[in-house]
């Protein structure tokens, strides 16, 4: 008896809610076949393409700081100076070597002008029968000598004009330039500071273009990176390039330049 009056309560309390539920819509569609381009969450980061910590040639005290962190610098552009007093007075040194050597060959050049004449007088002597053979002997001698030595002071002009440039291009180098068009992230250095030959000045990073580093599953490289490798960026027929969603901006950038990198991450 009570098992039938259960039944009966059971169907007065659901039947009226079945009652009041409207019915259901159902719609329908036609059945087709899709590709479905695989969507992937991966870490990326963006990095520049060129990072230089910019040293100095020379060594010296630091006496011109020509940027603070966070400036803009162009290529070129000068950073920090050194005191190049010193090298100054060597370069006087090295530009009053070079007029001496000058000075020295134009001797040399009468030398052997004037033995070309002794050694003409000479010969003549010598078909008159004027002068014996030891005479014509030494005028010759006289003329090699001459230009011996003249040769000599043209190689010591060289030789002078290669230190009067080393020198120059050391003066040039006090001044320590940015290698290319950027932003200075780091200063190493202050007025007064003395810096070491290879010290460093400035850390300089590129920022007019951009790279995107992704870290991909295995799997996502066996499938499919070798064939977006190798036909980006036009890929083949069925194979959608890959496109970069920035989820800070939410911008879409389509990558075009794909380079595989098969370093191993141990995580």
């Amino acid at each position: 008896m009570s098992r039938v009056l259960a039944a009966v309560l059971v169907g007065l309390v659901v039947s009226p809610l079945l009652a009041q539920a409207p019915p259901a819509m159902v719609r329908l569609g036609e059945v087709r076949e899709e590709t479905l381009s695989p969507r992937r969450q991966v870490v990326a980061e963006l990095r520049s393409p060129r990072v230089s910590e910019v040293a100095s040639f020379e060594a010296g005290i630091v006496t011109e700081v020509c940027f603070r962190e966070g400036d803009p610098v162009a290529e070129g552009e000068v950073l920090a100076r050194l005191d190049d007093s010193r090298l100054v007075l060597d370069r006087a040194h090295a530009e009053a070597d070079l007029a001496a050597t000058a000075a020295d060959l134009a001797e040399r050049e009468a030398e052997e002008r004037q033995a070309r004449r002794d050694l003409a007088l000479v010969e003549e002597s010598r078909a008159a029968g004027a002068a014996n053979e030891r005479e014509l002997l030494d005028a010759r001698s006289r003329l090699e000598i001459s230009i011996a030595r003249q040769e000599r002071a043209r190689r010591d002009i060289e030789v002078a004009a290669a230190r009067l440039a080393l020198f120059e291009r050391r003066i040039a180098d006090l001044a320590i330039r940015a290698p290319f068009e950027g932003v200075v992230t780091e200063q190493w250095v202050e007025r007064g500071q003395w810096l070491a030959a290879g010290g460093k000045v400035a850390t300089v990073v590129e920022l007019g273009r951009l790279e995107a580093w992704l870290s991909l599953p295995q799997a996502i490289v066996e499938a499919h990176a070798a064939i977006l490798l190798e036909h980006a960026p036009n890929p083949p027929p069925g194979v959608e390039a890959v496109i970069l969603q920035i989820s800070a901006t939410g911008e879409a950038l389509p990558l075009e330049r794909l380079r595989l990198v098969p370093e191993v991450e141990r995580r």
